[in-house]
């Protein structure tokens, strides 16, 4: 099953899914100690097999699941950071991780994901908030059994 996600963004920035094209500049920006520091969970080393489970698998599956949207941040045509919103077990909520590549550290990008986006008003990061809280409102009502007491 193939899902489709809008590409968020204008022609400077935008958030897009992950594709098979991403996985050197992923495995690269993975390289760097300060990202392997503060994203818990990534394999130290990081190896190009990493990235691409990462791409056609994890992160599709956590979207087929409705457990995870991870998005790629472009900007100008180029890999610069990788951000998502997950739902983990045993977590009070749902959680919201970015990273920015070394290379373009510096430049405003995780600010530009984070700040209104003109065309509409809305943050990027916002209204994969908005689509996530949706999901997972959706997963609560159809998968939740309720039974009502026997005095009813």
């Amino acid at each position: 099953m193939h899902l489709t996600v809008p590409r968020l963004g204008d022609d400077e920035i935008a958030l897009r899914p992950p594709v098979p094209g991403d996985v050197h500049a992923i495995t690269e920006a993975c390289q760097d100690p300060v990202t392997q520091r503060w994203i818990s969970g990534i394999p130290v080393p990081y190896r190009l097999e990493d990235a691409r489970t990462f791409v056609e698998d994890i992160a599709m599956k956590e979207r087929q699941n409705r457990t995870g949207l991870s998005c790629v941040i472009e900007a100008n045509g180029e890999l610069v950071g990788t951000c998502g919103l997950y739902l983990r077990g045993g977590r009070l909520g749902p959680e919201i991780g970015y990273t920015i590549a070394p290379w373009a550290r510096r430049k405003g990008y995780a600010a530009e994901v984070f700040r209104s986006n003109p065309g509409t008003g809305k943050s990027f990061i916002v209204l994969m908030d908005v689509a996530y809280y949706l999901i997972f409102t959706a997963y609560i009502l159809f998968t939740a059994k309720f039974d009502p007491p026997s005095d009813w």
